[in-house]
């Protein structure tokens, strides 16, 4: 689980130096047509349906695993496209509903065209998995 720029700062100033950081109170998972990089280089979707998804921050939204990751507990749709989204290589999470600060990324293992009138873009219950280190 690659973190942003913005979050290992956000941490490590928490735990090393003066500064101290909360935690998001809701997170924001956005769809990405772009291959993100800590630092930035990535590309939302862009439609006038689209929007990101809010699932928050709990031990009920996202489950411990024995090997420490953290799983969807539900299934997660985005809205039905009514335009041409591109193709979502990898998806985000987000601090506000727009705009905001880019917190984690992950690539997708397939990436997904998305189409007008196509199938939404869904992840079951357990689909998305976020660890540290993951490497």
């Amino acid at each position: 689980m690659p973190a942003s720029d913005y979050l290992e700062s956000q941490v490590l100033g928490h735990l090393f130096g003066a500064s101290s950081w909360s935690k998001p109170t809701t997170l924001w998972l956005a769809a990405l047509t772009t291959t993100p990089e800590d630092t930035g280089g990535l590309v939302e979707v862009s439609a006038a349906e689209y929007v990101r998804l809010q699932y928050d921050p709990s031990d009920s939204n996202w489950l411990l695993q024995a090997d420490g990751s953290r799983i969807n507990a539900a299934a997660l749709s985005f809205a039905e496209p009514t335009t041409d989204w591109g193709t979502v290589t990898a998806i985000a999470l987000y601090d506000a509903e727009t705009g905001g600060n880019l917190l984690v990324y992950q690539l997708l293992d397939d990436a997904k065209t998305l189409t007008a009138g196509g199938p939404l873009l869904m992840f079951q219950p357990g689909a998305l998995s976020w660890k540290m280190n993951s490497y």
